[in-house]
Parts: C-alpha cells; structure tokens; sequence
C-alpha cells in the first residue's frame, strides 16, 4: 500500500496552504534515503570546514547530518515496531526539531557522554543560528553556551557518532 503526503506552504504571492509537492512515503520510510542524504550533508560540512570563515557553517551541516540520520533511524525503529502508519510516524519524527541531544537520547537513552552531548549542543546551535544569523534571538540566547573555540569540541566526537548512526540505519 502507498500513502502520499502533501507538503503545504505559505507562498510568496499570499496564496498560501497550495500542496506543492506530493512525497512517496515509501521512500520517506527508507532508512538508506534518510542515511544517503546524511552523507550528503556531511561532505558538504567537510568542503566548508577548510575553509577558516565557514566553519560555523560545516558545524550546522555536520548538525544536520546528524539530526537526519538520527530521524530516519527513529522513523525506521518505528517502521519496524509498526508504530501506527508511516505518515503518522514520519510527522512525528519530523515534529522532533533540531535539538540534537534530545533525538539522540532518544535513540540511545541517557548513554551520551560528556563531549557527544557538548558537540550535539553546539551543533544543535550552529543548526538554530550560529551558522545562518549575527546574533541569537533571545529564547535561543538563553539557551545559548559562549564556545571558546570549535577545538574544545572536537567535530571527531561527531563523525564518530555519524558513522554509528549510519551503520544502524543500513543493517
């Protein structure tokens, strides 16, 4: 059985709620979609690290690299658990956000370590706004962490934990 859902927008013009695409919720379902967009996201974040003024940027794609992965192996633990249908599953998941340290708990209890969590933070920052605005806004500020330096939190700790999610999405 397919299921399709419709992605809805408000548009430039004020239209607004037009369904502009349809999405095979079969394909969304696949954990090996979700892991090679996850590759993806984490060659892009290597090309922008060597370069000293994008960092802040390869840290927001290495974040999403890791918030997809950590997406589609919940939403295939699901799949497998058959926890209700895949639109309903694939809402919720996406409904999670960014927060980082919250979807890998999620995943792996309270098994994070001390500098995973710190890299998850500030990876869930750079995703929020480190990598896209000047300043916080001021929910994020007050959540926010003063980071010293990107080495105190090693994007290491991260592609670490990369590669076990995507070694987990593809059994």
């Amino acid at each position: 059985m397919k299921f399709q859902i419709f992605v809805r927008t408000e548009l430039i013009e004020g239209v607004g709620n037009e369904p502009l695409t349809a999405i095979d919720v079969d394909i969304a379902a696949d954990p090996k979609k979700w892991a090679s967009k996850s590759r993806k996201l984490w060659r892009s974040a290597d090309l922008l690290k060597k370069d000293e003024e994008t960092w802040l940027q390869a840290w927001m794609l290495y974040g999403l690299a890791i918030e997809t992965a950590l997406k589609g192996y919940l939403l295939g633990c699901n799949e497998r658990q058959n926890h209700g249908s895949v639109n309903e599953q694939l809402k919720k998941v996406i409904r999670y956000g960014h927060n980082l340290n919250e979807l890998a708990q999620k995943v792996m209890g309270a098994d994070n370590d001390e500098r995973l969590q710190k890299s998850l933070q500030f990876a869930t920052e750079c995703i929020e706004w480190r990598g896209k605005y000047p300043a916080p806004s001021d929910g994020q500020l007050k959540n926010s962490k003063e980071w010293k330096s990107m080495s105190a939190y090693p994007h290491v700790v991260l592609r670490e934990f990369h590669e076990w999610l995507l070694k987990n999405l593809e059994p």
